[in-house]
C-alpha cells in the first residue's frame, strides 16, 4: 500500500510517502519559499526518487485542519486535484489526531492534549485518549480556549503536545507531561501513517465535499460581520 502525505497545516511544512506502513520518503518543506511554490517541486522529487508512477498510489493524506488557513487550502487543493487526476483515496484526518499519534503513548487510558495557536490570544485544544496501542479516540473534541482556561482543563496526568504551547505559560503544567518539542508540528512522516490506518479502516474522504476545517472564522469575515452589525 503507497500513501503519501502533504502537511501544510503548519509552516513551513512538509511531504512524505509510506509503503507498507515503512515511511520511505521524508521531507520538510523549504522557509525560504511559500507553500504553494515549494511542495510542487517536493513532490516531482519524491516520485523521482521512489519511481513511483501516480497512479500506483493508493491514497494522499492531508490534514483537514485546524492549522493555517491559506496551508489548509492548499492541502485540500492538491488531494482533490490528485484524486480526480488518478482516483487516489484522499485520507483527511485532524491535525489535532495526527499530533496525539506523535506523542507516541504508551498506555492504554493515557490521555494527550494537543494544542495549536488560534491567533488573537487564544488557543485550539483537543483531548486524546489511547484506548489500545493501536488506537485513540478523541475524548474532548477540538474548540478554542483562552490560555488560562485551557490550563484549568488539563488534568495532572495529562500529557500536553503542540506548537500553542508558546501560547501558554508552561510553569502551570506539569514539565514531566509536556512533549519535546521537536514533537509539537505535525509531520507529513505521521501524517502518512495516520492516512494508512484510515485506508485500511475505510475511512475515506469524500473528496468532493471535502473542505478545511477552521474552527473560527478568519479576522476578515469576523470584521465584516462586526461591521454589519454596527450598521443595524
Amino acid at each position: 500500500m503507497k500513501i503519501i502525505a502533504l502537511e501544510t497545516s503548519t509552516q513551513p511544512g512538509s511531504i512524505a510517502a509510506v509503503e507498507d506502513g515503512r515511511v520511505a520518503f521524508d521531507r520538510s518543506l523549504p522557509t525560504s519559499e511559500q507553500t504553494a511554490e515549494s511542495f510542487a517541486v517536493a513532490w516531482q522529487e519524491m516520485l523521482r526518487t521512489l519511481e513511483w508512477k501516480p497512479n500506483s498510489i493508493d491514497g494522499i493524506a492531508v490534514c483537514e485542519g485546524p492549522g493555517s488557513f491559506t496551508g489548509l487550502r492548499i492541502g485540500i487543493t492538491a488531494a482533490k486535484t490528485f484524486h480526480y487526476v488518478t482516483n487516489a483515496a484522499v485520507l483527511a484526518p485532524s491535525t489535532m489526531s495526527v499530533l496525539a499519534h506523535q506523542a507516541a503513548l504508551t498506555e492504554p487510558g493515557q490521555s494527550v492534549w494537543c494544542v495549536l495557536d488560534a491567533q488573537r490570544g487564544e488557543v485550539f485544544a483537543a483531548k486524546y485518549t489511547m484506548i489500545d496501542s493501536r488506537e485513540l479516540y478523541e475524548s474532548i473534541a477540538t474548540k478554542i480556549f483562552s490560555p488560562a482556561d485551557f490550563v484549568r482543563a488539563v488534568e495532572a496526568d495529562d500529557i500536553v503536545t503542540g506548537t500553542g504551547l508558546r501560547r501558554i505559560d508552561q510553569t502551570l503544567l506539569n514539565p514531566n507531561a509536556i512533549c519535546p518539542e521537536s514533537a509539537w508540528t505535525p509531520t507529513a512522516a505521521t501524517l502518512a501513517l495516520c492516512g494508512t490506518q484510515m485506508l485500511q479502516r475505510g475511512h475515506i474522504a469524500d473528496a468532493w465535499r471535502l473542505v478545511p476545517q477552521y474552527y473560527r472564522k478568519s479576522a476578515a469575515e469576523e470584521k465584516l460581520v462586526n461591521t454589519k452589525n454596527a450598521g443595524r
